[in-house]
């Protein structure tokens, strides 16, 4: 995909049979547009979530992160406010947020991932690996000293995992999105 005078990047379509899937964790990430493709505009994943695994506690600080639910159920924490979103909803996480969701559903959750400006996108090609096959990948402990060796090394610079995050939630007053309604008790997914 080069790169053109006018418009600076090349349109492009990319087919299911193209996507570059990646194995993250116990999840599979499937990179439709990085930053490189779309002159760092914006980074998108296709996640297929595994049942009641949650993604590791973190935080963008270069980047606001949007997820779109397609199917499935989640449990969405986002600094202390639990949500529920299911097929459809939509859920912005803003630069400087902590947060983590879980997959609730039995057969786990099918999402896309929005990351803007882009590069947000390279954490999963960096500490993944190429999945095997289709669908979710087989159960097995996450290489958390690769992740956190390339975070803390400044690989990423973007991401922190486990970093301390808003005491409150005045960073989260948004309109509510559909189908995303506070749980009574917050819990914390770890």
């Amino acid at each position: 995909m080069g790169m053109n005078s006018v418009n600076q990047v090349e349109p492009y379509v990319l087919s299911e049979a193209e996507d570059e899937a990646i194995r993250y964790i116990n999840n599979r990430a499937t990179i439709k547009a990085t930053a490189q493709q779309t002159g760092g505009a914006f980074g998108l994943v296709g996640m297929l979530v595994a049942p009641n695994h949650p993604i590791p506690l973190h935080i963008h600080h270069a980047e606001d992160e949007a997820l779109w639910g397609l199917e499935g159920n989640l449990t969405v924490q986002a600094g202390d406010t639990t949500y529920s979103a299911g097929p459809g909803s939509f859920i912005f996480g803003p630069k400087g947020v902590r947060h983590t969701f879980r997959a609730e559903s039995t057969t786990g959750a099918r999402l896309l991932v929005l990351m803007v400006p882009g590069g947000g996108e390279g954490f999963f090609i960096e500490t993944g690996r190429p999945a095997e096959g289709e669908g979710l990948p087989t159960p097995t402990s996450p290489d958390s000293a690769l992740m956190q060796a390339k975070v803390y090394a400044g690989q990423d610079g973007k991401i922190s995992p486990g970093s301390r995050g808003p005491t409150s939630t005045t960073d989260l007053k948004r309109p509510k999105m559909h189908r995303c309604t506070p749980h009574e008790s917050q819990v914390t997914l770890r």
